[in-house]
């Protein structure tokens, strides 16, 4: 998941209160990546995932992962849809490595050329100078940091009114329940609450930007399970904080997402009960800027 949990939330608004006056506006998540467009990138990414397995109380594994990744790149976008949302995206390197205690050991060099490419689930392949795909910790750690819109964004958050700082207004769980469902998470959308809050204007490199906040909490949630084994108990927390340009074919200034998930599940036919334990973490905060 990587990004685009991002680019996990569904909202059609609910009428947000106080829409009259000057200050309101619209807002605008999606904006334009039209072929040719430059763009500069820079995000600091990280996740934890643990996995630990228990048969008959007794501890059999623990997994532990973390990766905690940083880049620093041109973007060039060379192919875009109807839509003005990327399809093939040409990313020129100038940092990106992963921390490894106080180091950032580079996972590439400096100048090379690494081209994204949108597959049909949205998701983006990274394919490398010579080709070939990323692979391993290269592919994960470009997945995790590296993030662009495949789909219609206002659809999903905005309220469709104009809207002024202090309003807020609610997300449809369901049709969220059913994005987060296409990302391999199960929540019940009954008990899914989000909210969007437009939280003050503010200036970022001088140009004055919405701030927005949205929140995301559900006390039963799973990923998805293997055959035999069923969902005893789980949470999901999802808080995305977004600078919008109130230009709008200015892309959005800076993103920060942070995303939860902790899930246990039972086999369901074992002589004696197995026990699968999952934590899932993930921060990834982002600058991207029109050249």
């Amino acid at each position: 998941m990587t990004r685009r949990l991002a680019i996990a939330i569904l909202s059609f608004a609910l009428p947000a209160a106080s829409l009259a006056g000057p200050e309101a506006r619209e807002v605008r998540f999606n904006r334009p990546f039209q072929e040719g467009s430059l763009f500069s990138l820079a995000a600091i990414a990280g996740v934890h995932r643990e996995v630990s397995v228990r048969w008959a109380g007794s501890l059999l594994e623990n997994r532990v992962h973390d990766l905690q990744c940083e880049i620093a790149a041109a973007v060039r976008v060379v192919k875009a849809d109807g839509a003005d949302l990327p399809v093939e995206v040409e990313l020129t390197i100038f940092r990106f490595g992963k921390r490894e205690g106080d180091k950032l050991v580079p996972l590439l060099e400096k100048g090379t050329t690494v081209i994204a490419r949108r597959k049909d689930d949205g998701w983006f392949a990274f394919f490398l100078p010579d080709g070939k795909p990323a692979e391993g910790e290269l592919a994960e750690a470009l997945e995790l940091a590296v993030g662009f819109d495949t789909e219609n964004l206002d659809a999903l958050f905005s309220p469709g009114k104009a809207v002024k700082p202090g309003d807020r207004w609610a997300v449809d769980a369901r049709k969220a329940a059913k994005k987060f469902e296409s990302n391999g998470i199960v929540v019940d959308p009954d008990k899914l609450g989000s909210i969007v809050r437009y939280q003050r204007n503010e200036a970022i490199s001088k140009d004055p930007c919405q701030v927005l906040r949205v929140e995301m909490r559900c006390p039963s949630a799973t990923p998805e399970l293997p055959e035999g084994m069923s969902h005893v108990s789980g949470s999901l927390e999802v808080e995305l904080d977004t600078k919008l340009p109130l230009d709008p074919d200015l892309p959005r200034a800076e993103e920060n997402i942070l995303f939860n998930l902790q899930s246990i599940a039972r086999g369901e036919k074992s002589e004696a009960a197995i026990e699968v334990r999952t934590r899932v973490s993930k921060t990834i905060r982002t600058r991207l800027a029109k050249l």
